[in-house]
């Protein structure tokens, strides 16, 4: 699955992709964010985005039908397991919303930090801070577990 997205969005996506996995405890750089926004479109790396990032803009999720919607999401949410955030796939997808209307109304962190519990992180084999249950988004992103 390809789904192209303008080079701001991505660029944007990558940004969130590092301050809420930072948040969460992983220390990622921010040009593996950018691979990671890349993967999450169906390219197989920022290089490949690049190539391509003048083709023809995908539609955002609000534009899909429900059924576009949930294999993208099923997509995505395999892109992260993949990736080794199997335990904080959901809320990562649903917080950075790569593929959505992402707007700045999230709670401030504050309010992130009463949901906080200790998540493993597979890929460093120790435990990083975490998030709790899914937030809601009103944009439609969230899908039930």
């Amino acid at each position: 699955m390809i789904i192209n997205m303008s080079q701001t969005r991505v660029r944007d996506s990558a940004k969130r992709l590092e301050r809420f996995l930072r948040e969460m405890g992983f220390g990622i750089a921010q040009m593996e964010c950018l691979e990671l926004s890349a993967r999450l479109l169906g390219f197989n790396s920022w290089q490949s985005y690049w190539t391509q990032h003048d083709a023809p803009l995908c539609p955002l999720d609000q534009d899909l039908t429900d059924e576009e919607f949930l294999a993208r999401d099923a997509f995505q949410m395999e892109v992260l397991e993949a990736e080794g955030f199997g335990d904080v796939a959901r809320i990562l997808l649903d917080r950075v919303d790569p593929t959505g209307s992402w707007r700045l109304t999230f709670p401030e962190q504050s309010e992130f930090h009463l949901l906080r519990r200790e998540i493993p992180d597979p890929r460093r084999g120790n435990s990083a801070k975490g998030r709790g249950p899914r937030i809601k988004r009103t944009s439609g992103r969230s899908v039930g577990r």
